[in-house]
């Protein structure tokens, strides 16, 4: 929902996800997010039946989750403005194992296949495709793209 594409999920499934931590070593090595086997069948978005009440629901859970992160967004700025750099230390314990675990998340995806189906654009001969992908990956890596682990507060990350 959040990219707009004209097409919606209507089945998907995940055949194997893995998750690796490092909790004694999480400063030093990467968090990694395996999953083995996608499977994703789209549609055209005007194939989901219509329903007036959920789209003006989820419109609204939209406008507002926007009003949300504006206010979160002009509060953090005000804080920023009037923190101190000593502030920045007093990050709790999880804060910073949460960012760390994500500026070093490692995702692989083996198996994807996805399949488009469309029996709208023309009913009496509805049409197929579908494409494969062995594998994808993704890396925390620096500005020259060589596979890195970030152990100190960057304001980019590159994966």
């Amino acid at each position: 929902a959040a990219l707009n594409l004209p097409v919606t999920i209507s089945l998907g499934y995940l055949e194997k996800l893995t998750l690796q931590v490092p909790w004694k070593n999480i400063y030093t090595q990467s968090t990694k997010a395996s999953i083995d086997g996608l499977f994703l069948l789209v549609v055209p978005k005007t194939e989901v039946e219509y329903d007036a009440k959920r789209d003006e629901k989820e419109q609204h859970e939209a406008k507002m989750k926007e009003v949300h992160q504006i206010e979160e967004l002009r509060k953090e700025q005000e804080a920023q403005k009037n923190a101190k750099s000593s502030d920045k230390n007093n990050d709790t314990f999880i804060e910073r194992m949460k960012l760390q675990v994500i500026r070093n998340l490692q995702l692989s995806i083996r198996n994807i296949h996805v399949v488009y189906e469309d029996k709208s654009a023309k009913p009496d001969r509805p049409f197929a495709f579908g494409f494969t992908l062995n594998y994808i990956t993704l890396h925390t890596t620096t500005p020259t793209w060589q596979r890195t682990i970030l152990k100190e507060d960057t304001s980019v990350i590159h994966k």
